[in-house]
């Protein structure tokens, strides 16, 4: 199937998903909405200054998980209608929307159409569909850091080779870190 693209498909819509979640958050930085907020006078009047001062706080530390939630929703969702608009077969193979999918199509059936082979074969898809969408887009963002710090080669290079040794050192450190 084409799970494989589409997971890494996926992946870089994760990636844009960021991108619009920093960007939202830089704009309201920049703008200094939630100060606007919290000084606004109608909104004092209406909610109180207390209430309009904890909006403010609210959306400060929330807008960029809002919007990176929006982003990825219009992202994930429009890419099957970009695709069928361009005349390319594109779908998405998000982890938690697949791991959701086949959970309803596993409870849906009898417990004797369901063999350990299926279970064992969509495990491994569910497992390899999250690894591409958090490696492609942890490798999308990498990519956007190194190039903004604009790092040359050299240190690319030892970046890799320090990154291999603890990979091979204690790779268990990459799930658990430590204390």
């Amino acid at each position: 199937s084409m799970t494989i693209p589409y997971a890494a498909i996926t992946g870089i819509l994760l990636w844009f998903a960021s991108i619009a979640a920093g960007w939202l958050e830089n704009f309201f930085v920049f703008r200094r909405i939630p100060e606007t907020i919290s000084q606004s006078s109608w909104l004092a009047n209406i909610f109180g200054e207390k209430r309009a001062t904890k909006l403010s706080h609210w959306i400060n530390h929330n807008i960029s998980g809002i919007g990176g939630s929006v982003a990825l929703g219009f992202l994930l969702g429009f890419m099957p209608i970009i695709g069928r608009f361009f005349g390319v077969p594109l779908d998405v193979r998000h982890v938690t929307l697949s791991s959701g999918a086949i959970t309803l199509a596993f409870l849906s059936l009898p417990a004797e159409a369901v063999h350990w082979q299926d279970i064992l074969l969509l495990s491994l898809s569910i497992f390899l569909m999250g690894a591409l969408n958090f490696g492609v887009s942890f490798a999308a963002a990498l990519y956007t850091a190194l190039k903004a710090r604009q790092v040359k080669k050299a240190k690319l290079t030892l970046l890799r080779v320090s990154l291999w040794e603890k990979v091979r050192q204690k790779p268990s450190e990459f799930f658990f870190p430590p204390k």
